[in-house]
This record gives C-alpha cells, structure tokens and sequence, in this order.
C-alpha cells in the first residue's frame, strides 16, 4: 500500500518550485529595479539643468518686459500731457513690481524643484517597497502552499495506518502496549 498521497507531494513539490520562480525572479527584478531607484531615492534630478535655465529664462523675459511696456506707456503719457515728470512714479513703481517679481519667480523655482526632488525620492523610496512586498508576499505565498501540501500527505500517512490501528486497538485495550509488543515479537 502506497504510504501518503502522491498528489500532496507533488503540491509540495509544485509549491517549492514556485516559490524558487518567484525568488529567482525577485532577484533578476532587484538587480534591475533597486540599483536606479536607490540613486533616485539618495540623490533625485529633479528639473534638468537645461530645463532650469528655460524656466528661468521665460520669468525674466515676462517680468523684463514690464519695465519696458512702462516706460514706454509712461513716454505717451508725458507726451499727451506736456507733462515730463508725471509717470516718473508710476514707471518707478513698476520698475519695483518687475524686480520683486523676478526674485519671486527665481525663488519659485528653485521651492518647485526642491518639491520636484522630494516627490522623487519619496516614489522611489514607495517603488523600492512595492518590489519588496510582490517578492516576498509571492514566494510566501508558495510556500504557505507547500505547507498545505506537506500536512496532507503526513495526514494521507497517518490514514495509510488505519487497518493497523483497527487490528491492533483492541489488542492494546485488552492487554496494554506492552502485550501488543510482546505478542508481535513472539
């Protein structure tokens, strides 16, 4: 009679298989994934430094030009009104706006980079988990499998016994483990 299920050992087996697939894999996907997104996490690029000088570049075009356009409205209306210092404040102020303008936008920049920067490192440091977690939660799950397997074939093992238990429990209620143990060694 054959001893335990051969369909549990082969679950088992399947089941060990599986969870060396799974670490294999894990590690093919560490040694891709995990290098470049620990250098992101450790050290992110936020903007480029082409895309740095653009944005910078586009603020001080936007905010150089209104000085211009004032200066030249406040032209028109020293001519229209043959009054020569009259938009002398206005031009001045708007001179003003343009420069703390420009200071805003520099500084913009360089808080919207830094807030670039953490995002990046906080989607790498949550990729980095996520490939953690698929590896591990496959491979335990392949082992929890193979662990059904092994109780049930200890369990078909345990069964295979039956005729003897049935044979010899009265014998052992009758005379005791040590009659049962005597009467088989003659």
């Amino acid at each position: 009679m054959a001893r335990g299920s051969q369909e549990a050992q082969a679950g088992a087996k399947s089941g060990l298989a599986q969870a060396g697939r799974f670490q294999t894999q894990a590690q093919g996907n560490y040694n891709a994934l995990v290098p470049s997104l620990q250098a992101e996490a450790m050290n992110p690029q936020g903007f480029g430094p082409t895309d740095l000088a653009a944005i910078d570049t586009a603020g001080q075009e936007s905010f150089g030009g209104s000085p211009a356009g004032g200066v030249g409205q406040g032209g028109l209306v020293a001519a229209r009104t043959r009054n020569a210092g009259a938009p002398m404040a206005a031009i001045a102020e708007g001179a003003r706006d343009a420069s703390r303008g420009l200071g805003e936008a520099a500084v913009g920049t360089r808080v919207k980079n830094a807030m670039l920067k953490q995002d990046q490192r906080r989607a790498a440091t949550g990729q980095l988990g996520d490939i953690y977690g698929t590896d591990v939660a496959g491979s335990n799950a392949s082992l929890n499998a193979t662990a059904g397997n092994v109780n049930a074939d200890s369990q078909a093992k345990e069964a295979s016994w039956g005729w003897a238990k049935n044979v010899m429990g009265p014998l052992l209620g009758a005379f005791g483990p040590a009659a049962a143990t005597k009467a088989f060694r003659g």
